[in-house]
């Protein structure tokens, strides 16, 4: 069963990895490390709201959602819409910012 809710002005039951969790805001996905960092983020971020705190799982580092738990090194994207990849790779500068994501080509160049 899942954990009861957090109760206001206290600090929920730590989850079975509470070594390894983070301070979750209940009025936000924000998380931090330390508690007394989400204590000032309520006070200043959610003016007039009592204080409640939630704990979180560490997110994966992103190094290994890209190689996934499992399987290693992922395999070279194929090339997309007859896009080789060698045309992909003259394009990762500000001026022009490609990616291959799933099979298929980006163009993110008005994002940066």
């Amino acid at each position: 069963p899942p954990p009861p809710p957090p109760r206001t002005g206290s600090v929920a039951p730590p989850s079975p990895h509470a070594a390894m969790s983070d301070f979750g805001c209940v009025y936000c996905a924000q998380t931090f490390r330390e508690e007394q960092a989400l204590s000032s983020h309520i006070r200043f971020g959610h003016e007039g709201q009592p204080y409640a705190v939630e704990r979180r799982a560490v997110p994966p580092p992103l190094s290994e959602l890209l190689l996934g738990q499992l399987g290693g090194a992922p395999s070279p994207p194929a090339p997309a819409a007859g896009i080789p990849m060698s045309e992909v790779k003259k394009h990762a500068s500000r001026d022009s910012a490609w990616v291959v994501l799933h099979g298929h080509v980006y163009d993110l160049t008005a994002f940066l």
